[in-house]
């Protein structure tokens, strides 16, 4: 199993007499991208914040690379890339010394920086602007942001809603920068609303609502997503991760598991494991329905309307 980077248990946390997390727990290892999705108001922001250490838990534990978030560790923030509402420019300065002022606090000096921008940035508008910062459209400010997340290629990523207002040339650019990240080991965890982003992306997906994060199903990255219709035991859910290669979720009903590509040979091989142990299979089937059509049914099964999240 992939070394853990991410460990949330059992996390509370109310503002006032407002419940946002009753029991939040999550585990991300080495080389994965997790998207966070849940309606208005969930609590995806919240569960970033917390794991920045700009909130602190009411209860549970939060660890990231072993470190604790609300420690405020300076080295701590130098192993992140972040994109939050907020994005913290100087709105009087360019793009590039924005970029400058951030590479010093990450611990790069101009000749990294500048390699940086060539081998990742070349050609792209907004990073080559001399007009100052608070001039740029939205989508110039986001991809400024995205500029500085990917600096210095930090291990894990905290990234809420990165591709707002990005054009298509923007997006296909993020895109790239995500996978290369995963290529090279990083975790990246994405909240957004805007779903095409965290099906091309994301690994699996969990969704936050009524105050708990619950797995969804895994995605298709990189792979084709299957389902087996079935009883809800854990060595069931066992026998599909070793003979897929890849940890299940089980969700309404269902195992939801993904299958590396040209690996032709793993669904007969997983329903011969678990008819062998006795499993009475209702349905296998490969779970085209799309990730938007997924969340639908999952709050339609669940009836849920609450929001009590930031």
């Amino acid at each position: 199993m992939p070394e853990e980077v991410i460990s949330i248990q059992n996390v509370r946390r109310s503002f006032g007499t407002t419940r946002v997390f009753s029991d939040v727990s999550l585990a991300l290892g080495t080389s994965s991208v997790y998207g966070l999705v849940g309606l208005n108001g969930a609590g995806k922001t919240t569960l970033l914040r917390i794991l920045l250490g700009l909130l602190k838990p009411d209860q549970g534990q939060c660890r990231v690379l072993g470190d604790d978030p609300w420690r405020h560790e300076p080295a701590y923030y130098r192993k992140l890339g972040v994109v939050l509402e907020h994005n913290g420019f100087s709105g009087n300065l360019s793009a590039c010394q924005n970029m400058e002022f951030f590479a010093r606090a990450r611990g790069l000096d101009r000749q990294a920086l500048d390699t940086y921008l060539a081998g990742r940035w070349s050609g792209v508008a907004a990073l080559e602007k001399r007009q100052k910062v608070k001039y740029f459209s939205r989508g110039e400010k986001m991809q400024c942001a995205l500029c500085r997340a990917f600096m210095g290629s930090p291990p894990v990523y905290f990234l809420d809603e990165p591709v707002v207002a990005l054009d298509v040339k923007a997006y296909d650019h993020f895109c790239g920068l995500v996978r290369d990240a995963r290529e090279g080991g990083a975790t990246v965890i994405i909240s957004s609303h805007q779903l095409d982003a965290i099906e091309d992306l994301c690994d699996t997906v969990g969704i936050l609502e009524n105050g708990t994060l619950t797995p969804l199903a895994e995605t298709g990255a990189g792979g084709t997503p299957w389902l087996v219709r079935c009883e809800n035991r854990p060595e069931y859910g066992a026998a599909i991760a070793d003979a897929a290669g890849a940890k299940p979720a089980y969700a309404r009903g269902a195992w939801r598991f993904t299958v590396p590509p040209g690996d032709r040979e793993a669904v007969p091989r997983l329903v011969a494991k678990l008819a062998g142990m006795g499993c009475a299979i209702e349905e296998v089937r490969e779970n085209s329905d799309g990730l938007r059509e997924s969340i639908r049914r999952h709050y339609g099964a669940s009836g849920s309307t609450e929001r009590g999240g930031r």
